[in-house]
């Protein structure tokens, strides 16, 4: 069972959730939601309203929770509502980096061939964030030309050099110590874990998806003097395999034989903020027609976590995982987007995998 941390305002512990405490606050009902997007996590869970600890459950206080591996995930408290009839209390909790770096101001700056480390040591200056590990994800120029919050730029910055974010904080059992930041290049590893029906995989649910399909893209960007910057002239050195440069635009060969509408392309207009040349024009083109040239599958699985049963390491499964499906089609890869597990319950298991 899970021992879960309750921190004040200030990030100073003032109790504990343990099940194993006979007299302790017990925690039940709750559901640890992490996805690979940005890195976004949420914590949800429910205690005893009758509970002489409970007072220690109130808005804007803090959360610890340990994942799989024993890093610590820091959450603040932002909804709590009072169930009298039930006599519970049900909390839904956001991951504290979210208010932290919201809050925070990010003033125009620009940065010319530079890396993702330096750019997140500029948005991060000040706040509590510091940075963690940081793969190299090649040079950019960035630029923000507005106004922004932390939040938004981490976000954007991982957008740019193609990273996936993670946040965990140092907890001594007594206060926060530090808070990072991770952008790796790809979190979770290529494991090829295999999913079974009757063995681990209790549900499914299948979402083929087409509402923001394209076979083709007309990327502009911005000359330094304002006017448009296209694709118009411009010849690629080498053109990937599957792919056509016409024009202004960008095609999908693959994507055009299976989705074109009675022999035309699917256009999609794409402002490009950050292109300084035409060939840069042409790869972020290119890196988000990949992107939105496929149709966007979900595999939603109620799943069993056998690692959690047997403590076999064949059986580990981690956000980010590349892992296998075994339908009746044929063997299935994918990879972990979303992972819903609770700590008191091994049955409420729950993970989406995207092709």
């Amino acid at each position: 069972m899970t021992t879960l941390y309750i921190l004040d305002q200030y990030e100073k512990v003032i109790g504990v959730m343990d099940n194993r405490l006979q007299d302790g606050l017990h925690y039940f009902d709750d559901l640890l939601t992490t996805k690979l997007e940005y890195g976004y996590m949420d914590f949800a869970f429910s205690v005893r309203l009758d509970h002489s600890q409970m007072i220690n459950i109130q808005k804007e206080h803090h959360i610890v929770v340990p994942d799989e591996d024993g890093k610590k995930l820091l959450f603040r408290i932002k909804t709590v509502k009072q169930d009298i009839k039930n006599n519970r209390l049900n909390v839904w909790c956001e991951g504290s980096a979210s208010t932290d770096l919201l809050s925070a101001v990010v003033r125009p700056f620009k940065l010319s061939s530079t890396s993702a480390e330096n750019a997140l040591n500029v948005v991060l200056s000040n706040t509590d964030w510091k940075l963690g590990q940081i793969d190299y994800l090649g040079i950019k120029d960035v630029d923000f030309t507005d106004y922004t919050n932390a939040f938004s730029s981490v976000q954007e910055i991982a957008s740019l050099f193609n990273g996936e974010l993670e946040y965990e904080v140092i907890f001594d059992g007594l206060k926060v110590s530090k808070k990072i930041v991770h952008l790796l290049t790809r979190r979770g590893q290529d494991t090829k874990k295999l999913f079974q029906f009757n063995l681990d995989i209790a549900g499914i649910e299948v979402i083929e998806d087409t509402k923001q399909l394209f076979t083709a893209i007309i990327p502009v960007g911005k000359k330094g003097n304002g006017e448009p910057l296209t694709l118009t002239g411009y010849t690629p050195s080498f053109i990937e395999g599957g792919f056509e440069k016409q024009a202004d635009w960008i095609g999908s060969k693959e994507a055009f034989k299976m989705y074109h509408l009675n022999g035309r392309h699917r256009f999609y207009y794409w402002k490009d903020e950050k292109a300084q040349s035409q060939a840069e024009l042409y790869r972020n083109g290119l890196a988000m027609l990949k992107k939105i040239s496929r149709s966007n599958d979900t595999h939603n699985m109620e799943v069993v976590l056998l690692e959690r049963v047997t403590g076999l390491e064949a059986h580990k499964v981690r956000l980010g995982d590349t892992v296998r499906m075994d339908k009746p089609s044929g063997l299935l890869e994918a990879r972990v987007n979303t992972w819903v597990r609770s700590l008191t319950d091994r049955k409420k298991s729950n993970v989406s995998l995207v092709t």
